[in-house]
């Protein structure tokens, strides 16, 4: 295993003053080898039978499915679940072949479109049978749908209910790490894609839009490439003897996810990490609030242990532990932070501030604090390189200025390229 893992921390500032509350910032890094073996899939894919996916959006949905089912490795778990006014399960969990690909191509061929959402069921059917899995495998649900959640007599579920489908998928991802991504098809507004973009967060997956059914397989194939090659399951960190309180956690890289607080246990600070796929840099940040000091001293900030699931044993690492200095000396305190983390912290910062302006925009506030939060998010988002969501902030930024109208699409788009940080400058 030695050299198949690396893990390390960094902190942003090595000295603190000496008076008031100070936060000080941790960049959770790790590397997991080329070298490393690949867990098997246990993928159950959910399709959204409903009335409203019939015509074009179900045949780009067989095709797309078609194309999973063919990229699914021997040896790889496969179950398929369609889901209208009930939930069914159209293939069991089976083990891969030639002989099962066949079988389940000539199962989604046979899928018709024909009454509610029922998704709620479709989740429930679905965590049962990837339960199964366990830690040896890659565990994904990854369900399409093109309509907001309904209840049996065909009325959107109240927020309360969402809510609850949210937490469903959250617990379903922290007690048995099983991962959840999403993809909305057609309009954002009408997949409830906001909706969608929570699955995907809690769950420890991701959200895709496919405004259009021609692009429904690329986004099945990015999920599958995403999460093909997962080398680590069970990820945690654990971070004890805190000088201070642990604030808030968050996911950086290679995609943003927020991650709130921490658990506190028996004065360990306990960090779900999901997955970690091979030949990727994943980065954390953690945001440690540190108390004032009556004299100055270096002081240990914490201890930080990272365990994880990995080719069927359980391994653990523990890194160098940090250390922070009070001090008075202007000097030293106005020393620039650590690059690394000042780039996570950067993203970080975009992430929040764009789905701030979002939320804003989809409850009509204050468009002044919009177009602040639009620009600033721009300004650090060209700084770090990242083209693409500079591009998309700006336009939004423009149209909110002229008093254009700003589409749920349009949106969506923003939302989703804010989580984005594994490609930069391309």
């Amino acid at each position: 295993m030695s050299g198949k893992v690396r893990f390390k921390v960094l902190m942003d500032k090595e000295y603190r003053p000496l008076s008031g509350d100070f936060i000080v910032r941790l960049a959770l890094r790790m590397e997991v080898s080329e070298r490393a073996e690949t867990l098997p899939l246990n993928l159950c894919l959910l399709i959204d039978r409903s009335t409203s996916m019939d015509g074009e959006k179900m045949e780009k949905a067989k095709e797309s499915a078609h194309e999973l089912i063919h990229s699914l490795r021997d040896g790889d778990y496969f179950c398929l679940i369609g889901f209208s006014t009930e939930a069914e399960i159209l293939l069991p969990r089976t083990k891969m072949n030639d002989s099962v690909r066949a079988e389940a191509k000539a199962v989604v061929d046979k899928i018709e479109a024909a009454g509610l959402t029922r998704m709620d069921l479709a989740l429930e059917q679905a965590y049962a049978v990837l339960a199964e899995g366990g830690d040896q495998f890659m565990n994904l649900l990854l369900f399409l749908s093109d309509g907001a959640p309904t209840d049996d007599d065909g009325y959107l579920l109240a927020d309360e209910d969402l809510e609850k489908l949210t937490h469903t998928i959250e617990t379903s991802q922290r007690e048995q790490g099983l991962t959840t991504s999403a993809i909305g098809l057609g309009e954002a507004s009408e997949c409830l894609a906001d909706f969608l973009e929570i699955c995907g967060e809690k769950g420890g997956g991701l959200f895709y839009h496919a405004d259009d059914p021609s692009q429904l397989a690329d986004r099945f194939k990015e999920e599958f490439n995403r999460v093909a090659t997962t080398a680590i399951t069970g990820l945690s960190f654990q971070i004890k003897d805190v000088h201070g309180s642990v604030r808030k956690s968050a996911a950086i890289f290679p995609d943003v996810r927020d991650l709130g607080k921490p658990d506190l246990s028996d004065n360990t600070f306990k960090l779900s990490g999901g997955t970690l796929q091979k030949g990727e840099e994943h980065a954390f940040l953690v945001e440690i609030v540190t108390p004032a000091s009556d004299t100055a001293q270096r002081q240990k900030l914490c201890d930080v242990e990272v365990l994880y699931e990995m080719e069927g044993e359980t391994h653990h690492i523990t890194a160098p532990a940090p250390l922070i200095e009070y001090t008075d000396d202007e000097m030293l305190l106005s020393k620039p932070g650590h690059p690394e983390v000042e780039k996570f912290k950067g993203m970080y910062n975009t992430f929040i501030q764009t789905q701030k302006a979002v939320a804003n925009i989809r409850e009509g506030g204050d468009l002044k604090k919009t177009r602040v939060l639009l620009a600033s998010a721009a300004k650090t988002t060209r700084r770090l390189g990242l083209t693409k969501q500079t591009k998309l902030l700006q336009d939004m930024a423009d149209k909110v200025e002229t008093g254009a109208e700003v589409s749920e699409n349009d949106i969506t788009k923003v939302a989703v390229a804010s989580r984005k940080t594994k490609v930069l400058d391309r």
